[in-house]
């Protein structure tokens, strides 16, 4: 269940989200190659992008930069690489449009299947990476 933008936020903010945890020990180069090396994340991801980039434009206005912002510099912080960081603030990026877009159904809480994964996974403690399993980035599951 994707949570409201305020909500996403706070969950980076406060670490429930635990992002610094994720990252702290990681091999973050291993991590995105696992993911720019599979056609089907990048096929589900690219979807889900390209839907958001009409919503900014029909909002004009970006509405989740904090939520962007906050993931990038917490990740940032942890790992001092700013590719993870980038990388994970796009996700969360999405994870926030998807709560916008959820806001537009009457409050739905079911989301597109591939963020609910991306955004289930992190409030796992894991980095989502294909295959579609736990993303363990210690190598414990995906």
């Amino acid at each position: 269940m994707i949570p409201t933008l305020t909500q996403l936020l706070a969950e980076i903010e406060d670490g429930e989200i635990p992002l610094a945890d994720i990252f702290g020990t990681a091999d973050c180069d291993s991590l995105l190659d696992r993911r720019d090396s599979d056609s089907a994340f990048d096929k589900n991801y690219r979807e889900i992008w390209e839907r958001n980039e009409k919503l900014k434009f029909i909002l004009n206005r970006d509405w989740t930069e904090p939520v962007r912002k906050q993931s990038f510099l917490t990740v940032s912080k942890a790992t001092e690489q700013h590719e993870i960081a980038s990388c994970v603030s796009e996700d969360f990026e999405l994870i926030a449009w998807e709560s916008l877009a959820l806001v537009d159904k009457a409050n739905s809480n079911s989301g597109t299947p591939f963020v609910e994964w991306l955004y289930s996974q992190y409030k796992s403690g894991n980095f989502p990476c294909p295959p579609y399993s736990d993303g363990n980035p210690n190598g414990n599951g995906g």
